[in-house]
């Protein structure tokens, strides 16, 4: 693994680069390496894409927020899309064994990216072309809120849709909403399982 060294760098910037390459060497000792993996010495450092892909998508959005004046929530909306977008590509890349790792060919983080990146796609799109979908105007806040009471399946009916089109968004969040909270309650039970017999098997040694 080489590093490339900047000129005139500062020793703060010195001591960050140490910090990652030690890092990544730590990772890719074979006591670190997944099974199936244990003849390859490097990997993509997917916490770093992830991290520099935030930043990036952080500065397109306040950038385009400043010149467009987006408002109405399209703000968040943009957020979550150039977050599932980077996330769904980084997570294609990831080897590690997670719960539910093949569902319908992809890993259940790839469809959870997919399936919110085409809500807040459609939502910036139908928050242009029907500003009136809603029953007030929303603000970044607004629709912060409208968007976390709905997935509590709460719903204050303070903000509610109008439209045809909102409605059925607004349904398929609902209904989205739902299974994620039942898969995770999946996954915690089978944590927990795991965890029994593991325990089980170390009370059977002693």
């Amino acid at each position: 693994m080489a590093v490339v060294q900047r000129k005139k760098a500062s020793s703060g910037d010195e001591a960050f680069v140490g910090l990652l390459v030690a890092v990544a060497r730590e990772r890719t000792t074979p006591a670190y390496r997944p099974p199936g993996y244990e003849d390859f010495a490097t990997f993509h450092p997917t916490y770093l894409y992830e991290f520099v892909w935030n930043l990036l998508a952080f500065a397109v959005i306040i950038w385009l927020d400043r010149r467009y004046r987006l408002g109405g929530g399209r703000v968040l909306a943009l957020y979550v899309m150039g977050y599932t977008l980077g996330r769904g590509w980084i997570e294609m890349l990831r080897i590690d064994t997670v719960q539910m790792n093949n569902v319908l060919g992809l890993r259940l983080n790839v469809w959870t990216s997919i399936v919110l990146f085409v809500l807040a796609t459609t939502y910036f799109i139908s928050s242009q072309s029907a500003p009136s979908a809603y029953s007030e105007p929303l603000s970044r806040l607004d629709a912060l809120y409208f968007s976390v009471t709905v997935f509590s399946t709460v719903g204050f009916g303070d903000i509610v849709p109008v439209s045809s089109l909102a409605r059925v968004l607004t349904m398929a969040q609902m209904i989205g909403d739902v299974v994620v909270i039942g898969l995770v309650v999946r996954v915690m039970i089978a944590a927990m399982r795991q965890g029994l017999r593991r325990h089980g098997a170390r009370s059977a040694d002693i």
